[in-house]
């Protein structure tokens, strides 16, 4: 029997940069540098799902009036689902693959339906909806719902953040009440993704064959693949000189 395989989205997004950049990481276990990573995005991330906790079968009132329905009634399973070990999970059983996706949160249209709400972090006002990042994460996203019961609507909402108030502004607000703190605003604008779950399961198959196949050629476009080329071609010259 074949070995199963196990992907996500962000294992996926990978695919879209580089196939073979996709296959060392998930086949050989060589993943790319990522180098310093910022946690203030992770910050947000965990600030945002608790103030949306406090809003169970309503909406935040910085949502009202902007996206339909409201948020899941239960925290408790919005919160395990949060968590990659316990997350939502689609099966194909004749691929031998499962693919989970920790969601931010879910929105509940009065018909029962049901639609993903992702929150972004921003250091300015969003340009585009943000599809050339995410539209393969939200595709999967209703994938999963679909494979665990939900009526979808293959649609996601995606909720934009960026800070607001220019540096004078913020040490008007702070400077008397609180001098060893920085608060500034937020704003918020939300765009609505179209989703399609069989564009996700053509991306999830060809994912599959490339994990099982030959070692993909280096993308040329991929700026690891071209460093690591010129490396390797640099380290047979200098071998000649020797």
């Amino acid at each position: 029997m074949i070995e199963k395989i196990t992907l996500s989205p962000s294992k996926l997004s990978l695919l879209k940069e580089c196939e073979r950049c996709f296959f060392d990481t998930n086949v050989l276990g060589i993943k790319r540098p990522r180098g310093i990573f910022p946690s203030l995005p992770g910050g947000m991330d965990r600030m945002m799902k608790a103030y949306s906790n406090q809003y169970r079968g309503d909406l935040p009132p910085v949502l009202k009036g902007i996206v339909p329905g409201v948020l899941h009634p239960d925290g408790a399973k919005i919160k395990k689902w949060q968590y990659w070990r316990t997350a939502p999970r689609y099966f194909d059983a004749e691929l031998n693959v499962e693919v989970y996706g920790a969601i931010d949160d879910m929105l509940i249209q009065p018909n029962k339906s049901v639609d993903p709400l992702d929150f972004k972090t921003k250091g300015s006002m969003p340009k585009t909806d943000g599809s050339e990042y995410y539209q393969l994460q939200m595709d999967i996203y209703n994938l999963l719902f679909a494979s665990n019961g939900f009526k979808i609507n293959n649609r996601a909402f995606l909720a934009y953040l960026w800070p607001n108030l220019a540096a004078d502004e913020v040490n008007y607000i702070n400077h008397e009440k609180a001098p060893d703190e920085i608060v500034t605003i937020f704003k918020v604008k939300v765009f609505e993704l179209k989703c399609d779950t069989d564009r996700a399961k053509e991306t999830i198959s060809r994912a599959v064959k490339i994990l099982r196949g030959k070692r993909p050629k280096p993308s040329l476009t991929c700026e690891v693949c071209s460093y690591q080329d010129a490396k390797n071609e640099l380290t047979k010259e200098h071998q000649k000189e020797i």
